[in-house]
């Protein structure tokens, strides 16, 4: 009787492990813990309560299936004793069937035990072990199904039934591998930090630290493979591999050969060549992304040039500092005098040749002797301390070198630091924990969505170089034994205004273990750049809704460095108990789009929550440059003389033809800024007839005018003409005189904007020769001004008060370039309006 029943115990085990899936999965729906979305099940048994319910099925699934094991086992043994053309094959298939078996019942316990993603690595080993011991006991199933069927049975019909079933087990368990390795690719990268290092400490055995290298060798030839793998697959541009290697001679050779023979072509092996003495006024950058595309770049210690040229030399001596600038900074001075030397393989110091190690002493020595493909990395403290006290010499030291920050090594729970903090001085690589979510790993992504996340984004252009003359002028106030401590800016200043609107599908917070019966949001904004254009607000708290709560509040924030902003949206939950992050979006300044939008959001990995997003209303303005004469207007006139002195501010380098270059241009910048003060002047007085608030565009005042048309029943009496792209306005004389005064003042916008381009070209044709000229001037700028006999202070001073004049004419040429497509904008929203409303009755073509 007992014998007839034994096969409800598979029969149980077959039934019982799905039953753990989809029951926690639909509780897991049901709470608003997971997804209805493929492959659901791997993420869905990781809260609770579904994480009680598939554990306690689990285990004892893993229970029936060790009695079902045991016995299939006990059956094999007694029926192979039984039966003397059973060899001794059947008997250590069987043993291994019965140890495949019994992994995989421990396995399964195991994964049962910790189903929580805090655990992850635990789980992961757990399933690779229960799926691959499984396979292996399905495929020893199947070989004593074939061999033993001629004593049971005559039918093949369960020999070809398990054939199949271990087949496609197999199958399944290859894809899974592979679809669990492109999931934890889903953030690329662009640099990569590579560490190989064997164990030297005395305690332990020489075999033991042998053993320990083998192993670090086979992970970084695993990570090799997979790197070349996925490299290129999001873009093209060029990866930096940042491996510092500790081991011996001849494991850095394998590991030099292992890159080659993986890599080949894609290895960036055409070595810069750089003037190493920096008096030279000659400085050769390094090449752009796009010049290294499809590249990989390894960046790491390389031999001295001694060593190089001994031809038949296979390794060489380096010193072993750390390059790490903090750490430097705490040696002491017997370390520093007593330095260490480690040994170097030749092949791996070939490969080294764009980017190379180097540490950092000071600013002064860098800029004397630094060569540009040399990188030095700085920690968390070390690069805050400098970013703080010595912003400007670092804003100048990563205009000419590249900079690494690793964070600080007291984060012993992997927390990011503020990528932003050095954004804001120009350092171009900022290492992150990815494996550590949060409103810092937020901002890091959000910065490089202006590239479509290939991981390399142009800073603005007073953050960097944009010729070799300003390379140049630099050069030669370095040249001097300082820098120039002007930061001039080209930016414009924006004011942003956000009208948080309304939220629709808000999901419950998804880490929070105990969770409130209903959401009550609140919509958080923030704002990261330059410490004064940091700021957060909240809305006000809607409670108990979390389908459609209405906020309905507006803020408005002043950024003075747009291309270094970053807007955050984050929605909380103000009476979670444990956890509130319900959602958030952040993206640069510059990819904001003003008007009605809807803001997606996002989870804390990463992951689109669907249906869920913010509706809001942006509006993004200049700062005006009008000044409203508040007390009176010859105050008003004052303060308009003085901005206008400013624009064109140039300050004596004791060099006549230099001089007279720039004086030259004073009076075309002053016409400049006329030009723009009138457009931006004009535009108030708009808006203020229209009696619209400052921050109204001319579309909104279009359709103001119109407005007040219609309901005066005068829709005729005011037409605009497209004539060549301008405006051409005819109007009745007889129109009352508030709607008169507002066509009048629209008219005036659209003059004074075609006089801003049309003259602004011209202006802009004199800029141009002018810095071409005085860009051909700075490459012999020391030679020019020795021979006027200046030396020392003056010599200095005058270096400075040229950088100065150059970055003065750099910016005030970008302002004019920007107020010229603003002009054009405004011209077109005039056409655009006006077609709406029904104003413009005749397009001709030119």
């Amino acid at each position: 009787m007992i014998e007839r029943c034994l096969y409800t115990f598979p029969l149980s085990v077959c039934l019982l492990v799905p039953l753990a899936y989809f029951l926690s999965f639909i509780v897991a729906v049901k709470l608003d813990h997971s997804k209805f979305e493929f492959p659901f099940l791997s993420r869905s048994s990781t809260d609770s309560p579904e994480s009680c319910i598939y554990s306690q099925i689990i285990n004892f699934a893993s229970f029936v299936l060790f009695i079902t094991i045991y016995i299939r086992y006990r059956q094999l043994s007694q029926l192979i004793r039984n039966n003397p053309t059973c060899g001794k094959k059947y008997s250590q298939t069987n043993f291994l069937f019965f140890f495949c078996g019994i992994t995989t019942a421990f396995s399964m316990s195991i994964i049962s035990n910790f189903p929580h993603a805090n655990v992850f690595p635990v789980r992961l080993f757990a399933t690779y072990i229960t799926f691959t011991a499984s396979v292996g006991a399905l495929y020893c199933e199947m070989l004593l199904s074939s061999w033993i069927r001629p004593l049971l049975y005559s039918r093949r019909t369960l020999p070809i039934i398990r054939t199949i079933l271990t087949i496609i087990c197999t199958l399944g368990l290859v894809a899974c591998k592979n679809k669990l390795q492109l999931d934890h690719n889903k953030f690329h990268l662009r640099s990569l930090n590579d560490v190989s290092k064997s164990s030297n400490g005395a305690e332990r055995s020489k075999s033991a630290r042998s053993e320990n290298a083998r192993d670090n060798c086979r992970c970084l030839l695993l990570l090799i493979s997979y790197t070349n793998k996925i490299n290129f697959f999001f873009c093209s541009y060029p990866l930096i591999l940042c491996i510092e290697l500790q081991c011996s001679i001849s494991q850095q050779e394998r590991v030099a050969q292992f890159l080659i023979e993986i890599f080949g072509e894609k290895i960036f092996l055409d070595p810069l060549t750089i003037d190493t003495n920096i008096l030279s006024n000659e400085y050769q950058s390094l090449p752009s992304p796009n010049d290294l595309q499809g590249k990989i770049i390894i960046k790491g210690k390389k031999l001295p040039i001694l060593v190089l040229n001994e031809i038949n030399k296979e390794y060489g001596e380096i010193t072993d500092d750390d390059d790490c600038y903090e750490d430097n900074r705490r040696r002491s001075k017997k370390d520093i005098n007593s330095k260490r030397h480690r040994q170097l393989s030749r092949a791996f110091s070939d490969l080294v040749d764009l980017l190379r190690s180097a540490p950092f002493e000071d600013f002064d020595t860098s800029f004397n002797e630094q060569q540009s493909g040399q990188v030095c990395t700085f920690s968390e403290n070390a690069g805050l301390r400098l970013a703080n006290s010595d912003a400007e010499q670092f804003v100048n030291y990563n205009k000419r070198f590249l900079s690494r920050i690793s964070p600080g090594t007291w984060r012993v729970d992997s927390s990011n630091l503020n990528p932003q903090d050095f954004w804001n001085v120009g350092c171009q690589m900022v290492a992150m924990n990815y494996q550590t979510a949060g409103k810092f790993m937020d901002v890091y992504f959000g910065r490089f969505l202006s590239n479509g996340g290939c991981g390399y984004v142009l800073k603005p252009t007073y953050l960097r170089y944009d010729n070799a003359a300003a390379a140049a002028a630099a050069s030669s106030s370095i040249v001097s034994g300082r820098l120039s401590t002007n930061l001039y800016s080209s930016n414009t200043p924006q004011i942003l205004h956000i009208k948080v609107i309304s939220a629709l599908h808000l999901p419950k917070p998804e880490q929070a273990e105990l969770k409130a019966n209903s959401v009550d949001p609140y919509v958080v904004v923030q704002i990261f750049g330059v410490p004064r254009d940091c700021d957060e607000v909240r809305t006000k708290t809607v409670y108990h809704n979390w389908e459609s709560p209405q906020f309905n509040e507006a803020f408005e924030f002043e950024i003075a460095f747009p291309e270094l902003a970053l807007v955050r949206f984050v929605v909380l939950d103000d009476e979670s108990l444990d956890y509130d992050f319900i959602g958030q979006y952040t993206l640069p300044f510059d990819c904001i789009q003003p008007g009605y939008r809807h803001v997606h959001l996002y989870t804390i990995g990463g992951d689109i929550i669907a249906n869920a997003y913010l509706f809001v209303h942006i509006v993004v303005n200049s700062k005006s440059l009008a000044v409203k004469p508040r007390r009176s207007l010859s105050r008003y006139r004052r303060s308009l003389l003085r901005r206008k002195l400013r624009v064109a501010a140039f300050r004596p380098v004791n060099h006549r033809q230099i001089d007279d270059l720039f004086k030259s241009m004073i009076q075309p910048l002053e016409t400049a800024f006329e030009y723009r003060h009138a457009v931006e002047q004009s535009l108030c007085e708009l808006n203020e007839m229209c009696g619209l608030p400052d921050i109204s565009n001319v579309k909104q005042c279009v359709r103001k005018i119109a407005s007040r048309l219609q309901k005066a029943n005068l829709v005729g009496a005011v037409t605009i003409r497209n004539q060549s792209g301008v405006p051409i306005f005819e109007y009745s004389t007889t129109l009352p005189e508030l709607s008169r005064q507002s066509v009048v003042a629209l008219e005036e916008v659209t003059n004074r904007c075609r006089a801003l381009i049309d003259n602004g070209s011209v202006i802009h044709k004199k800029l141009s020769n002018v810095q071409t000229e005085v860009c051909e001037m700075s490459k012999d700028i020391p030679k020019l001004l020795e021979s006027n006999g200046l030396r020392g202070k003056k010599f200095t001073k005058a270096i400075d008060n040229f950088s100065y004049n150059l970055a003065l004419l750099n910016g005030q040429t970008d302002l004019l370039n920007k107020a010229k497509q603003d002009a054009n904008i405004t011209i077109r929203q005039i056409l655009e309006a006006a077609e709406t409303t029904h104003l413009l009755i005749q397009s001709e073509q030119s």
